[in-house]
């Protein structure tokens, strides 16, 4: 058989188009131009022709004239989507799948949710699409939530109560509801991150992890709000859901205080028992678990 020169490839689009015209040709003229029955090229032949329609999945012995032409042009296109699908956020549609025009640029995608927040966008063949993260990121924030359920501070600066205690992360409700997974940080000061409402497009509060503000619903400065505990994140096919378990249920469980760890009791009225918890975020092991814990506090 005749052998392919390994320099070629997607950028050599001009020759390996001239080679499957070549072969398109001469595949024609062979089965115009048949060997004589029952001889050994004929059989040759009628092998090639069935080897050929299960390798492009054809549905008669009717070979289409531009086969190979057409097959490397396919392979163009997949390679080229293949190179820039990290830009984008491609269509879920079967019908768009391969058709990159219909796709959402990331960049562009950003732009937009940073002014008119949400997830969802709509391809220029009308299919909705919902941008949200894997189900693996969604388990890693989960772990990293759990890791250390303690408080850092038993109270908050300038808070004019007494209890509010604080924990040292929280996850953002107002990007949460975008279908953004924000990890914040508490470096101190009073419970409103971030501080004095400026450095982040959202406002929250980082005691009760309700929104900032005067609005129904919101926390603000006036209010004794409640810690509803440890955040966990619900991944369903158009939303990321708000979750929380019980601090200080859940580090009876790491003491060997009691024998099950506390539910996650989802905003939506859902909710996961703490073994199912346990196993699916693979953190099981409660010595492991309480030591590393402590090294957050130690």
């Amino acid at each position: 058989g005749n052998l392919i020169c390994g320099c070629f490839s997607q950028l050599t689009r001009k020759a390996l188009l001239a080679l499957a015209e070549r072969a398109d040709v001469s595949l024609q003229d062979t089965l115009q131009n048949p060997p004589a029955r029952d001889s050994t090229e004929s059989l040759d032949l009628r092998a090639e022709v069935g080897e050929t329609m299960r390798q492009f999945s054809l549905p008669t012995e009717d070979l289409p004239a531009n086969l190979y032409v057409d097959k490397m042009r396919q392979w163009f296109t997949k390679v080229h989507v293949a190179d820039r699908a990290h830009l984008y956020h491609p269509c879920r549609h079967p019908d768009c799948a391969d058709l990159m025009e219909n796709w959402k640029l990331i960049s562009e995608f950003e732009e937009e949710l940073a002014a008119n927040g949400g997830n969802v966008w709509t391809c220029p063949a009308g299919h909705e699409n919902c941008v949200l993260p894997s189900a693996s990121e969604v388990r890693d924030m989960n772990r990293n939530l759990l890791t250390h359920p303690e408080y850092y501070t038993m109270r908050a600066d300038y808070s004019i109560y007494e209890n509010c205690p604080l924990r040292r992360y929280r996850l953002c409700p107002g990007c949460l509801s975008s279908g953004i997974l924000m990890m914040a940080v508490h470096g101190g000061e009073c419970k409103q991150w971030p501080g004095y409402g400026r450095g982040h497009h959202h406002t929250f509060c980082f005691a009760c992890a309700r929104l900032w503000g005067n609005q129904t619903g919101n926390c603000n400065h006036y209010q004794e709000c409640r810690d509803p505990g440890i955040q966990q994140v619900r991944l369903t096919d158009t939303a990321l859901v708000m979750g929380f378990v019980d601090g200080e249920l859940y580090q009876d469980w790491l003491n060997g205080r009691v024998g099950a760890p506390p539910p996650t009791c989802f905003d939506d009225g859902s909710y996961e028992t703490g073994p199912d918890r346990q196993r699916v975020l693979g953190m099981e092991d409660r010595a492991a678990l309480l030591a590393e814990s402590r090294q957050g506090i130690e």
